[in-house]
């Protein structure tokens, strides 16, 4: 008898409807591959390659694309980061550093014509996704926090485009890169859940600042933007 995969959580729904309508899609560090499954099941995706290095999730991947019958056009591979795919249309990497997001693009070729879109959803430091896209010739086309199980999450999505991102120059680079140049371009006009994040970064940029001098412009911004 089929089963229906389990349903993807609202973290993983931003992210899938951040990915878009493509041809080839590639989840990677995918866990439970739950992203690349929805997207083909949906017919956002015509095919997905799904791809994890590590054995548990591996396993639970596998019994996932068994109860979706999708074989055919889901292909799981044991592997790390961008190797074992050769081409994609969109990369989405969901539910790890954004450090090691950005090692894992800037490794796997992504800013040389591998994908024209990439969504990333990191844990923390979207910093470093940022300056990886900003050298990588792709622009920040959207920015949210989704709020799941009482945590506030990051949805980010870059395109690749010709010349200097837009998205930057309104407000102290550094501010932009640490905080999101969209989130702070709507500010005060945010959805909730972008607000809340954007407001829980204050007391701990101001915190932070104290030893760490280079936060201060952020936290000044935020300032400005929510009143001290």
């Amino acid at each position: 008898m089929f089963s229906p995969l389990p349903a993807l959580s609202p973290r993983l729904e931003a992210v899938l409807a951040a990915a878009g309508r493509c041809g080839v899609l590639a989840d990677i560090c995918a866990d439970h591959a739950l992203v690349a499954l929805a997207a083909v099941a949906r017919g956002t995706a015509m095919l997905a390659i799904a791809v994890e290095s590590r054995s548990a999730p591996l396993l639970l991947a596998s019994r996932n694309l068994a109860l979706s019958r999708l074989s055919g056009r889901v292909l799981l591979v044991r592997g790390s980061g961008l190797a074992p795919v050769r081409r994609a249309d969109v990369i989405v990497i969901a539910g790890v550093g954004g450090d090691l997001a950005a090692q894992l693009l800037d490794a796997g070729g992504a800013g040389g014509g591998f994908a024209n879109r990439v969504v990333v959803q990191p844990n923390r430091h979207s910093r470093e996704v940022r300056s990886w896209a900003r050298g990588a010739g792709f622009h920040v086309v959207e920015e949210r926090a989704v709020a799941e199980g009482g945590q506030l999450h990051l949805v980010l999505s870059f395109e690749r485009r010709g010349g200097d991102d837009p998205a930057y120059g309104a407000r102290p680079d550094q501010a932009e890169l640490l905080l999101g140049p969209l989130l702070l371009a709507r500010g005060a006009a945010a959805d909730p859940a972008s607000r809340l994040f954007l407001r829980r970064e204050l007391p701990r940029l101001r915190a932070l600042s104290e030893r760490r001098p280079d936060l201060a412009c952020a936290a000044a911004v935020l300032e400005e933007l929510f009143g001290g």
